[in-house]
């Protein structure tokens, strides 16, 4: 019952957390948020599981939010006016 409920509320906060992300600031940035699971999963595992993390693992996280820091261009243009 418990889990039902949990299971229920969780999607539901998170569909509506979604849908609002995507009315303030549009589809594509939103769907950058798809490359940020993996990294969150390495990280949370590193600190809760105590899982090691490797050279390469650490070199695509790097390149997952490097990439995510260009392809959104916000970033960009907010250091080049400064």
């Amino acid at each position: 019952m418990y889990l039902a409920i949990l299971g229920i509320f969780h999607a539901g906060v998170v569909y509506a957390l979604f849908n609002r992300l995507i009315r303030q600031e549009g589809a594509l940035f939103t769907s950058y948020s798809n490359y940020i699971v993996p990294v969150i999963g390495m990280i949370l595992g590193f600190f809760f599981l105590h899982e090691a993390l490797s050279i390469h693992q650490l070199i695509g996280m790097g390149i997952i939010m490097m990439s995510l820091v260009f392809l959104d261009g916000k970033i960009i243009t907010k250091l080049i006016r400064t």
